[in-house]
């Protein structure tokens, strides 16, 4: 069972259904590691205090607010907590609007809203009155510390939560033409004939499988061939491979190629503890043997 980013409410009416909420999308993007250049060391990044320049513990980091330049004030976690307590865990529905009168670039992330046995009647009422009008509800919610305009909408399987940026963070247009104040110039009717033509001729269903992400799949047939190619940077004990390392993709997107190395490390090395009490035991055994033996020569010379 995942865990909840989020335990409240949505109210609407004398409506009250608790909920809980899921991360719904996890990104897949291709990370990379700063290696020092020689060693192939890590590069980490520290908490560094500008005054004194020592490194300081988590536990000493507060929050603080520039009012003015170079002046803060400090605010703590107690105190934001009880801010608009009551808002912080419940989602107030405000309006039900068409989905479409939403331009999609006020969508931000999206989470899974999920329920419970008792007041599922509840939350399925909301979603299938929801899908009868053709409208989302919007709303408001408190998630990390920081409110935030929302849109729920219903799914097949529930109820999903999209976050919405405020109008404030939208970035104005530079305009189509940079540059010049001007409007975009009025196309033909044959040109619009034929690029309408076009688009029919494309026309089709969404797809999201269609849309595979390819340059992540390069990257990693990539790492993969200098894998195989021995190119690897590595600060852990050398370790003698044998062969082609096996499911290298689902090894790679978990970013486990170092870690398997440093395991094999580790592994080599208990190994070789292991076997030395035994070494050490024969040799112990035979150094009576070859001490005779040098003594013998010796006697002969």
């Amino acid at each position: 069972m995942p865990r909840a980013l989020w335990s409240g409410a949505i109210r609407f009416g004398l409506i009250n259904i608790p909920v809980q909420l899921f991360t719904a999308v996890r990104e897949q993007d291709v990370k990379f590691r700063q290696l020092h250049k020689q060693d192939g060391g890590r590069i980490r990044y520290q908490r560094v205090c500008e005054l004194d320049g020592e490194e300081v513990p988590y536990e000493d980091i507060v929050k603080g607010y520039e009012f003015s330049k170079g002046e803060y004030v400090t605010v703590t976690d107690k105190e934001l907590e009880t801010l608009s307590a009551e808002a912080r865990r419940s989602i107030d529905l405000e309006a039900f609007v068409p989905l479409e009168e939403i331009d999609p670039v006020y969508f931000a992330s999206t989470y899974h809203l999920a329920t419970d046995e008792v007041t599922a009647p509840a939350y399925a009422l909301l979603a299938q009155a929801m899908r009868d009008e053709g409208k989302v509800a919007l709303g408001r919610v408190v998630l990390r510390s920081r409110e935030r305009p929302c849109a729920i909408r219903p799914t097949d399987t529930g109820l999903v939560l999209n976050l919405l940026h405020h109008p404030e963070e939208l970035v104005e247009a530079p305009g189509a033409i940079l540059g010049k104040d001007a409007s975009l110039p009025e196309p033909g009717k044959k040109e619009r004939a034929m690029a309408q033509q076009l688009i029919g001729s494309l026309a089709g269903s969404f797809e999201p499988e269609r849309y595979t992400d390819t340059y992540r799949e390069q990257v990693l047939e990539l790492v993969r061939k200098k894998v195989d190619g021995e190119e690897i940077v590595s600060h852990a004990p050398p370790v003698e491979r044998t062969g082609k390392v096996v499911d290298l993709m689902a090894a790679l997107e978990q970013s486990l190629k170092a870690q398997q190395q440093a395991e094999r490390g580790d592994r080599g090395s208990r190994k070789e503890k292991a076997e030395r009490p035994e070494k050490a035991e024969r040799g112990e055994r035979r150094a009576p043997q070859r001490k005779a033996a040098r003594r013998a020569r010796s006697s002969k010379g």
